[in-house]
């Protein structure tokens, strides 16, 4: 696991705004997958993140996300 200090981190615009996310490699893993999967671009799958996150913090937004992923693919394999 990484260190706070050594997270990755994203530097973006998203509605004219420059953000800055720090996550751990799983998360980025998972939002590489989430847009594989949907076809789309990781920066466009960002956008879209951005754009329906209802006043919660994005860093959440993408961790969420990824952690629904995974519980999916767990439901998936188990049942």
């Amino acid at each position: 696991m990484n260190k706070p200090s050594e997270m990755p981190a994203l530097s973006i615009t998203l509605n004219g705004r420059k953000s800055s996310i720090s996550l751990e490699d799983a998360f980025w893993q998972a939002r590489k997958d989430i847009s594989n999967t949907r076809g789309i671009g990781r920066r466009e799958l960002m956008d879209l993140l951005d754009r329906t996150h209802e006043h919660q913090p994005l860093t959440f937004v993408v961790v969420a996300s990824g952690m629904r992923r995974a519980w999916r693919r767990r439901c998936d394999r188990s049942g």
